[in-house]
């Protein structure tokens, strides 16, 4: 399922989320942002992995990934993130509830930041809020 938000002059953001009530915060964090934005929301790693390698669709100007996901999962993702050109240059921003021990088994060096899901819900909008902005180049900020 591909859902879309749009504006003028948007920064493309593909979000990876399984969780319906996560996407709903992380859209909501990236509104209270004030930046422009079109969002590309995928539900399933299968399908995430199709659409930001089939090479078809600009690249994102970020990615924002889950790493628990139905079909293939958010390291797998990560890792061809990694190995395709056209996405090199792409932040990717992980955003996790995957414990600590966990996450030691994943490679994580290739995203540009950790957003671990939280409980307390203006924590968590103020992390992603802050992630995407450090992420996202001026033009596409609030004015």
């Amino acid at each position: 399922m591909v859902t879309r938000e749009t504006a003028a002059d948007a920064f493309r953001i593909v979000l990876v989320e399984d969780n319906d009530a996560d996407a709903y915060l992380i859209r909501e964090a990236l509104l209270q942002c004030g930046m422009e934005f079109e969002l590309f929301h995928l539900n399933n790693g299968d399908d995430a992995l199709h659409y930001l390698c089939q090479g078809s669709e600009p690249a994102p100007s970020l990615v924002l990934l889950d790493l628990h996901l139905p079909g293939t999962g958010g390291p797998e993702i990560l890792r061809a993130i990694q190995a395709e050109t056209r996405l090199s240059a792409v932040p990717v921003i992980i955003i996790s509830g995957a414990s600590a021990d966990w996450l030691k088994g994943v490679d994580l060096g290739r995203s540009n930041a950790l957003v671990h899901k939280s409980m307390d819900v203006d924590d968590y909008l103020s992390a992603i809020g802050k992630a995407v902005l450090a992420s996202c180049p001026p033009t596409n900020r609030a004015r």
